[in-house]
């Protein structure tokens, strides 16, 4: 088949690193106990939170404090403490964080596939990481760089999923990919297939110049390949014989491998060794043909074979094809060795602790088998160092791939952890990192015989806590207890009973932050009953009679010791209609209790402890009210329409007031409002707000309830709405374009502007807009006449007009332009404004006109100013002068007596050119000018 990825793609894989579930190389109560588990107890409680609190105040109790695990105790920790013990344990900032997720080994994410994950704060080489993809784990094959992993896609359905990366027991951030359905690449593959041409390149591995690359370690490297081979044969045989090995779970794995990319690596690595082998360069080398040594091959060969692995344990849950992976796992182990040709020592990436009936636990349990996962294990021995010394643990059979070994018995003098690595004396030679375990103490037998009661003395034989100051534990669902224990033998222990409710307790032993498997235990109790009785029976609500009944209860039979606080007792009335519960409080063995009247009515007073499953008597109370609220009302007695006018109503009773309701007949906006009164007082009062409309009265009453249903009712007031004032006030017009007094051009367009207003209280509005333009300077006269459909607050129109030419303006004596215009309300009300503007653009004395072009623009915008003179003084002109702020410039002639001088704007605001006409003598001819505007800064 063919394959999209690069031919180098498993040399850029980094070592392996075995998923599991242990933090290797954390503090050692971060490896046995959860965030969150700040008094390391197995469990989340609030008892939890107050070690939290104290961690962060520098007590620890068990240092698992660090719940962000930022290596740091802050109040954060209070915070991520809290979510735990609540199912929402936070994923901090310090946490992985994936920002990039990429296919490797298959051109896709398929599943059985490698993937590179790239990842801020992955955290300290030294603690285990995990990768879990869609809730499933997945394997690290390779470690390409500080920031990346490498990770074998699981078995999973196609379709989204979350990749989670953890750092220890710290899970990450979520990053969402998409795993899509395998697809073959090319001529299919086999699993056999794939193991033929794996059992090649040991051949091939075996037969290059190890010499050359690991000197007098060669040879042991030369073992280690012909025993993986062998044990490889051996694993292949158990596989053949396999019933769970069907051909649908063949095929399965076939297509596997077939989507996975993974045999073109072993084919190209076999290429790679022929080639070494034949004195050639490598066809597949990086930069163009280099020759590839064979530490690369090796390496390459590790990351390969871990991928393959992972697909045989990974793809299929089947004892044999375990076994396979398991000897994949020690081959790409035994090939990751240092370029320096010196072996690497055994590593544990994982010890998995059992009881001795097989489950699987977080310590370390006398007699009990540990199973230790790690690399490059061959021959090797388990060392045990506690306080007393070493201990050298054998290893066991095993048909797992890992080795396993058993704790012993009567192991003295620990009392806390001991420290568990490997010593291996064949190569690769050395010791491995060390695993802290706890040692759980055992607790064997209790006496005398069960049950108990508060107070029996128990007799408890311990193992494993010799030289301890063990604490017996009381747990059940009803309640938990620690008591110090007295010590005696060094395998006995002296215990009271605890003063804890009667039920089915276990009782465990906690040697520091360990806990022995518990036993079960019954604790009774002597109380039978409880007696209740209340000084009122019969309660009147009304001025001067008692409203509450105090009552108490007794343990039956009387004078009997109660096992615990009587605080736990619980109060109920029959009907929290008629009397509640209110002020409850007890002394060791005597509860007291106030019930308070609500309404009318009969209920039963009894206590309960429920913890006990006792119940008391029921003591009978009546409650009789029949008094009403007094309520009294103030209002004005007028109001302006539309207005809104405030309302106060006060309400008082003999026992207390619930709700006060207002109600507003006529011609009112809210017919009616209710305010609730505070709990349990006897008067009442609030200011409510009513809205009146524009004609008629409005009558306000209110009513006032009490707790037993009694009702008062107000006086009623009524308010009159005054008819609204007539509107003898004309508008407000303004002329706003162009203004009075200002200028225009000869031949200009101009739009002449009206605003008009009348929107002050009591108007009637804008009705309609008269303007009327004229002149004789106009081209023709100007007329609006606009009459609103609704009267309006402020309105504007606008009417176009044009200026005459200055040729037409010659012979215009008057060159005014009048603007009138006239604004009316909807009560007929009128006002007039008129405006007069001035025309520029003509000449006195002479025939001609001026130009600009263009009349207004930003400055350093240029403008092209135009004289043309006309008639006899034209022939006469020898000189014409611009005067403008910027100073006086004189216009260039063009002949056929036209002249034009260009200027370029300054400033912002209206302005006025003039322009002057001289003869040869000086004398001045005609005169005229021309506005501008200069509109300030482009932008």
């Amino acid at each position: 088949m063919q394959f999209g990825a690069s031919p180098l793609l498993s040399r850029r894989l980094g070592a392996i690193v075995c998923s599991g579930l242990l933090l290797a190389n954390s503090a050692a109560a971060q490896i046995a106990f959860p965030r969150g588990d700040a008094d390391c107890s197995a469990q989340l409680s609030a008892v939890d939170l107050v070690a939290a609190v104290r961690g962060a105040g520098g007590a620890s109790l068990c240092g698992n404090d660090d719940c962000d695990r930022d290596g740091a105790v802050t109040p954060a920790d209070l915070t991520c403490a809290v979510g735990c013990l609540f199912g929402t344990c936070p994923t901090p900032p310090n946490a992985p964080r994936i920002t990039d997720v990429v296919a490797d080994s298959a051109p896709s994410i398929v599943p059985l596939s490698v993937i590179r994950i790239t990842v801020d704060n992955l955290g300290s080489a030294e603690r285990l990481k995990r990768v879990t993809i869609g809730d499933a784990e997945a394997q690290i094959v390779g470690t390409p760089n500080p920031d990346a992993l490498s990770v074998l896609v699981p078995n999973i359905e196609p379709g989204p999923a979350d990749v989670v990366v953890h750092d220890g027991d710290l899970a990450g951030f979520p990053f969402p990919i998409t795993v899509g359905v395998p697809v073959p690449i090319g001529v299919p593959d086999t699993f056999d297939g794939s193991l033929d041409a794996l059992h090649q390149v040991l051949v091939g591995l075996g037969l290059l110049d190890l010499d050359g690359v690991y000197g007098e370690d060669a040879d042991a490297v030369r073992d280690a390949l012909a025993h993986l081979r062998s044990t490889l044969g051996i694993a292949r045989a158990g596989l053949a014989a396999d019933p769970t090995f069907t051909p649908e779970a063949r095929a399965q794995l076939d297509a596997a491998l077939e989507s996975s990319g993974l045999p073109e690596q072993l084919r190209q690595l076999l290429a790679d060794i022929n080639a070494i082998q034949s004195g050639g360069a490598a066809a597949g080398a990086e930069g163009g043909g280099a020759a590839i040594d064979p530490f690369t091959l090796i390496a390459i060969a590790s990351t390969a074979i871990a991928a393959i692995a992972g697909l045989a344990s990974g793809g299929l849950a089947l004892g044999a094809a375990a076994a396979i992976a398991s000897v994949l796992v020690n081959l790409a182990a035994t090939l990751g060795l240092n370029a320096a040709g010196v072996t690497a020592p055994p590593k544990i990436t994982i010890a998995e602790f059992q009881s001795r009936s097989g489950d699987l636990v977080l310590r370390a349990v006398e007699g009990g088998p540990v199973i230790i996962h790690g690399e490059r294990l061959f021959s090797t021995n388990l060392i045990m160092l506690t306080a007393s010394g070493e201990k050298v643990l054998s290893p066991e059979a095993s048909d797992t791939g890992a080795l396993q070994f058993r704790i012993p018995r009567g192991v003295y003098g620990v009392c806390g952890a001991a420290n568990f690595f490997l010593r291996q004396t064949v190569p690769p030679f050395g010791e491995s990192n060390q695993i802290r375990r706890s040692i759980t103490p055992e607790l064997a037998q209790i006496s005398p015989d069960l049950p108990v009661v508060p107070d029996d003395q128990l007799v408890l034989e311990v193992r494993g806590a010799t030289g301890c100051n063990p604490v017996a534990h009381f747990h059940g669902s009803k309640g938990e207890s620690f008591v110090p224990t007295e010590y005696r033998l060094p395998t006995q222990e002296r215990v009271f009973v605890p003063a804890l409710l009667p039920g089915a307790y276990e009782l465990s032993l906690k040697v520091g932050t360990e806990e022995t498997e518990s036993l079960p235990i019954d604790i009774r109790s002597l109380v039978t009953g409880l007696k209740v009785e209340c000084d009122q029976t019969d309660l009147l609500v009304s001025p001067g009679a008692p409203v509450s009944a105090a009552c108490t209860a007794r343990p039956l039979p009387l004078g009997v010791k109660v096992p615990i606080p009587f605080r736990t007792l619980r109060w109920s009335s029959s009907d929290t209609g008629t009397a509640s519960v209110q002020e409850m409080a007890a002394t060791e063995g005597i509860g007291h209790a106030t019930f308070k009247a609500v309404a009318p009515g009969t209920t039963k007073a009894t206590a309960a402890l429920p913890l006990l499953n006792l119940a008391s008597n029921a003591v009978s109370i009546s409650v009789r009210d029949a008094t009403p609220p007094s309520v009294t009302l103030s209002a004005p007695a007028t109001a302006d329409p539309d207005a809104s006018i405030a309302v106060s109503v006060s309400a008082r009773d003999n026992v207390f007031v619930t709700r006060i309701v207002l109600h507003a007949t006529g011609d009112a906006t809210n017919a009616e409002q209710e305010f609730p009164c505070a709990q349990l007082e006897k008067t009442c009062a609030n200011g409510f707000t009513v809205g009146l409309k524009s004609m008629g009265t409005v009558t306000l009453v209110a009513d006032a309830f009490d707790g037993f249903g009694n009702k008062g009712t107000s006086n009623a007031v009524t308010v009159t709405i005054n008819p609204p004032p007539a509107d003898t006030k004309p508008p407000v017009v303004m002329i706003t374009a162009p203004p009075n007094g200002g200028t225009v051009n000869a031949g200009e367009a101009v739009q002449a502007s009206v605003h008009a207003s009348d929107n002050q209280p009591g108007d009637s509005g804008v009705q309609r807009i008269v303007i009327d333009v004229s002149g004789d300077a106009l081209v023709g006269a100007a007329h609006d006449d606009t009459t609103f459909p609704a009267a309006l607050p402020d309105a504007t129109r606008m009417v176009p007009f044009t200026v005459k030419s200055a040729a037409d303006l010659a012979n215009v004596t008057n060159k005014s332009i009048a603007i009138t215009a006239q604004a009316f309300d909807a009560a007929g009300n009128m006002v007039s404004q008129t405006a007069t503007v001035s025309v520029l653009g003509t000449l006195d004395t002479c025939d001609g006109g001026i130009q600009a072009a263009p009349p207004r623009g930003y400055i350093g915008d240029p403008v092209t100013i135009t004289v043309v003179l006309a008639g006899p003084a034209a022939a006469r002109v020898a000189r014409v002068t611009s005067t403008n702020p910027g100073g006086n410039f004189d216009l260039q002639p063009q002949g056929n007596a036209t002249y034009t001088v260009t200027l370029f704007y300054q400033g912002q605001g209206f302005l006025t050119l003039s322009f002057t006409a001289f003869d040869t003598d000086g004398h001045t001819l005609c005169s005229g000018s021309i506005g501008l505007e200069a509109l300030g800064d482009r932008g």
